[in-house]
């Protein structure tokens, strides 16, 4: 087992790049949450050397008072997502905890980046998702529609999905199914560093209560007037679902039309 000794977390987001494998089968990441207010932990796991079955897992602990590491002792948190990465978005509360990753048991050896921050917990005014790129999986396109469906609440405060666009497409996205508070960003990592940096949500849907959410991109131009549709060049998004209060269930519905030129 590596022990990295990370520190207090803060919006900064501290990045390891590391590796598991048959002679180390974990890797163990000791931080500290400040004591205050609850604060939303961000851990993506990316730059999988597997595929998504064949790849490591992360999970989160929270110390029992020991300071060491012990799976057996220390409290469960959290699995994380298995998708196209590995995240974990978890309300917490001040404390020490460990970000584990476990290598895969039907593999040699794995590499992975893994990232971690936090983020303050949304207000009025001040809608916050998570500021790490860890994706659950790409929405691609089965002739128009895809529609996947996910729940939020303090334990999964927010799911990310990817989304490429082409030449004169646009891409009508809608949140709905809703019985708290949840919004729909729309993030541009221009420097792919996998970090929601300032300026890079392009746009965001942040309705209150259990109103749907809904936001239209189009690399086709938009017209004089239509401030409902955001234009942008043709590439690669990432669409954010955040909890902003409460649990709830919701289905993102994403519908896409080719305009002919």
């Amino acid at each position: 087992m590596a022990l990295t000794n990370v520190g207090t977390l803060t919006t900064a987001p501290a990045h390891f790049q590391d590796s598991v494998n048959t002679a180390e089968a974990e890797d163990v990441y000791k931080f500290t949450i400040a004591d205050g207010s609850p604060l939303n932990l961000n851990i993506a796991v990316h730059d999988l050397s597997g595929n998504a079955i064949n790849t490591p897992r992360v999970q989160l602990f929270k110390d029992n008072g020991d300071g060491s590491f012990d799976r057996f002792t220390d409290h469960f948190e959290s699995g994380g997502s298995v998708g196209i990465d590995r995240a974990i978005n978890d309300q917490l509360v001040g404390g020490t905890y460990f970000a584990v990753v476990d290598k895969n048991p039907f593999t040699t050896s794995e590499s992975y980046s893994i990232d971690l921050s936090t983020t303050a917990r949304p207000a009025p005014g001040n809608v916050i998702g998570s500021n790490l790129i860890g994706v659950e999986s790409a929405l691609t396109f089965d002739g128009i529609h895809n529609n996947p469906f996910g729940g939020l609440n303090n334990g999964n405060t927010s799911d990310m999905y990817a989304l490429h666009m082409d030449s004169r497409q646009v891409v009508s996205l809608k949140l709905d199914g809703l019985s708290a508070d949840a919004d729909l960003r729309v993030i541009n990592d221009k420097n792919h560093n996998r970090i929601v940096d300032a300026g890079e949500v392009i746009a965001s849907s942040t309705h209150g209560g259990s109103q749907s959410e809904s936001i239209t991109l189009s690399t086709a131009g938009v017209s004089p007037g239509n401030n409902q549709t955001t234009a942008v060049l043709p590439g690669d998004f990432y669409v954010e679902v955040s909890q902003f209060s409460g649990t709830t269930n919701y289905d993102l519905h994403a519908v896409s039309t080719i305009i002919p030129g």
